[in-house]
């Protein structure tokens, strides 16, 4: 919604600096070589990012980038419609998910919907965390690929391990999750369909890092990096998460109860949380043994490190976030099998009233959950804070201009990283100095780079 209100080129979710970042990467893998020498900064300084992250991990921008090539559009351009794509295919897994596990085929439809309009996922989309909503739906293929798998073949180990690979390269830091879910798929496997599993896993599993050799090489240190700035706990990432590591939060990233007084809307969301919990419970303990097996283990992938940040002395509110979010679509499927089977259980009601019943009740969740998003976009939408600078009369003439006129010379005074660095993407075509102390989240000392010094 956000993005067809703000026009494809002038898109920039809540304005956050991990945008920036993806888009300069995509374009930078996009339009220059992967060898590009770090000197050529010194005359282009939108290049600095691509330059200092290309080694780092670069899956979701080597999609984008062939997404916007296709397009015929540059990176900043498709950057909304590759978060839009990845939320349908999310969707589409989820369908798939759903049904899979018994789920009514209205209410699987529901789930669908629910997933990918669910308040956890529009803060992901908006706050511009690509990387995270680019490689979400690999947790949810790893569990349809153990549910639907009758035979094991060369295609039952080739998915998973493309699956696999392509969370490596995207999302690093949560690969290690994404591989105990697929350990205890392969567990599942292995009573349903013999030993051969084991071997199928761990082939899957090998091929997955023989498929980026490059990459092993600096994972290791990116990941350090990661889980160094996450314990720092810095005050924008705890900010972010908000409350997170309570039944509210948890209730609130599902569904949320819009226009109603704020203490009311904290009771329900109590409630509600209450009432999902059992539900979850409900659809584990009335599933055949098989579904049960499955859906206990995809339950216990995340809370095993969900646990672990909980138990841990200084809780770390950002990665606890994260992670439950990203499995928001296990949740909701959970929820509405254990409605669904809840329903069916009342002997003196018809089966199709009792699934017409429920399917209008999961409706119903949907909808708040997509109408409790209202408020994101609408912020998004009114552009407070560095938005409204982003979207001003003055800024966007100044951004076309510069697309328009590449043959001119152009000079960005600007205080603010992250309008500097739009203001250098826009001139990336043309000849460009600036005199500005940062690009997106790069310090620049003065002097640094040539485009400071040779300021005409």
């Amino acid at each position: 919604a956000t993005a067809i209100h703000a026009g494809k080129g002038n898109y920039y979710g809540k304005g956050h600096i991990d945008q920036i970042n993806y888009v300069f990467l995509s374009e930078f893998i996009r339009t220059e070589s992967f060898y590009t020498p770090v000197e050529a900064g010194n005359s282009a300084p939108w290049l600095l990012k691509g330059l200092y992250t290309k080694e780092k991990r670069i899956g979701q921008s080597v999609a984008a980038a062939y997404v916007a090539s296709f397009s015929g559009v540059d990176s900043k351009d498709s950057f909304a419609s590759c978060v839009s794509f990845a939320l349908a295919l999310l969707s589409m897994l989820v369908f798939v998910l759903g049904r899979t596990l018994a789920l009514p085929y209205g209410l699987s439809i529901v789930a669908a919907i629910w997933a990918a309009l669910s308040p956890a996922m529009t803060k992901i989309g908006l706050e511009g965390f690509f990387s995270q909503v680019e490689s979400i739906f690999v947790y949810s293929f790893i569990l349809v690929w153990a549910a639907s798998a009758v035979r094991l073949s060369a295609r039952h180990v080739a998915l998973p391990a493309i699956a696999l690979s392509f969370q490596f390269v995207t999302y690093t830091e949560s690969f290690l999750v994404s591989v105990v879910l697929f350990v205890y798929a392969v567990v599942y496997l292995i009573f349903r369909l013999g030993r051969g599993a084991a071997l199928a896993g761990a082939v899957s599993l090998t091929v997955s890092l023989l498929l980026v050799p490059a990459y092993l090489f600096h994972a290791s240190s990116f990941i350090t990096d990661q889980y160094t700035v996450a314990a720092a706990a810095s005050n924008r990432l705890e900010a972010l998460a908000g409350d997170a590591g309570t039944l509210v939060a948890w209730s609130r990233s599902l569904i949320v109860f819009p226009l109603l007084p704020a203490n009311v809307a904290y009771s329900l969301s109590i409630l509600s949380a209450i009432g999902m919990i059992i539900l979850c419970c409900a659809a584990l303990m009335t599933s055949s043994m098989r579904r049960r097996g499955l859906i206990a283990l995809a339950v216990a992938a995340p809370w095993l490190f969900l646990s672990y940040l909980l138990a841990s002395p200084s809780f770390l509110r950002y990665p606890f976030w994260k992670l439950i979010d990203s499995f928001s679509f296990l949740w909701i499927i959970l929820i509405l099998l254990g409605l669904a089977r809840s329903a069916l259980a009342v002997r003196w009601l018809p089966r199709q009233t009792a699934l017409a019943t429920v399917t209008g009740i999961g409706a119903l969740f949907s909808l708040l959950a997509a109408a409790s998003c209202i408020g994101q976009h609408r912020n998004a939408m009114l552009r407070p804070g560095i938005l409204a600078i982003l979207n001003s009369p003055a800024f966007v003439s100044a951004i076309d201009f510069a697309d328009r006129h590449p043959e001119r010379t152009y000079f960005i005074r600007e205080f603010d990283g992250g309008i500097a660095a739009w203001l250098s993407y826009h001139a990336r075509k043309s000849t460009t100095y600036a005199n500005v102390p940062g690009l997106s989240d790069i310090p620049l000392a003065a002097g640094q780079f040539q485009f400071q010094k040779e300021v005409p």
